[in-house]
């Protein structure tokens, strides 16, 4: 899966956002802010990835035992997916 190409990640130091573009944009009016931990997932979904890439990528990142990160991506993947920003 990854993010849906109607959305960019913008990461402005002080605020990291996902902004719908194109027809996206026009119908949803919206932009997403984000924290720390919700950006460096939409970051690794900027590629396809599944849910144990995604639990390493964010070992890495943060100090974090495979079963509750996995348990928090599939969290947000469910999330994302309700409002649409997954696509595959």
């Amino acid at each position: 899966m990854r993010i849906n190409g109607s959305y960019v990640f913008v990461d402005m130091g002080f605020a990291k956002l996902l902004i719908p573009v194109g027809e996206e944009g026009i119908k949803r009016k919206r932009v997403i802010t984000m924290n720390d931990e919700s950006a460096c997932l939409i970051q690794a979904l900027q590629e396809e990835r599944n849910v144990d890439e995604l639990a390493e990528i964010m070992m890495q990142e943060y100090d974090i035992d495979r079963e509750t990160v996995t348990r928090d991506i599939r969290e947000h993947l469910k999330k994302l997916n309700k409002m649409d920003l997954l696509a595959g």
